[in-house]
């Protein structure tokens, strides 16, 4: 049951950003230029609009979790592990994606991104304390990112923590009002209280 919960739950999360990425116009192409376009849009670090040949005014970045100054000083190393960690991922080699993560924040500790992956990479692995303090550390670096409130509530939700998991989700929410997973944990979270 739980893993049903969770898998639909990734699923609607996993949507929900690309979707709000391609309303917003904000996903680096996979032909762009900028070396971004292979980066998982369920896991963006870099909402910025593709500049390569366009003469029209570019389309403002979404509201929802602004990239901070300290994410564009990602060093290359572990944006190489970043992108390792996709491939290993996509591949379904769940184990190896996990490592290529660590090693991503071994290099760059500040890696929101890295954090939030690698916290719900432990999810799908039950390994949920691993988890919380992923999302945590995600959120000590930004306290504004609604990915890193949504997946902190999921992990709450997954602890039965129902009671943080519903103020946590409700932080997403205050941030991203459109953030399907908060609503569905924020749901959850109340009807189990």
């Amino acid at each position: 049951m739980k893993k049903t919960i969770l898998l639909l739950l990734a699923f609607f999360l996993a949507s929900n950003l690309y979707a709000q990425g391609r309303r917003h116009g904000t996903w680096p192409s996979a032909t762009s230029n900028d070396g971004l376009g292979s980066l998982d849009p369920n896991v963006p670090f870099a909402a910025l609009p593709s500049r390569a040949g366009s003469n029209s005014a570019a389309p403002a970045p979404p509201v929802a979790d602004p990239v901070p100054v300290s994410q564009l000083r990602i060093p290359s190393k572990a944006i190489k592990e970043f992108e390792r960690y996709q491939k290993a991922f996509h591949s379904g080699d769940l184990s190896t994606s996990v490592e290529h993560l660590q090693k991503a924040l071994q290099i760059f500790p500040d890696f929101i991104q890295a954090h939030i992956a690698l916290g719900l990479r432990f999810i799908q692995l039950g390994e949920y304390q691993k988890a919380l303090i992923e999302h945590e550390a995600a959120l000590s670096l930004d306290p504004r990112s609604a990915r890193a409130h949504q997946g902190l509530s999921l992990t709450f939700l997954l602890l039965n923590r129902y009671q943080e998991a519903e103020a946590e989700a409700r932080q997403s929410l205050d941030i991203d009002s459109q953030a399907v997973g908060a609503h569905y944990v924020l749901g959850r979270a109340h009807g189990l209280r």
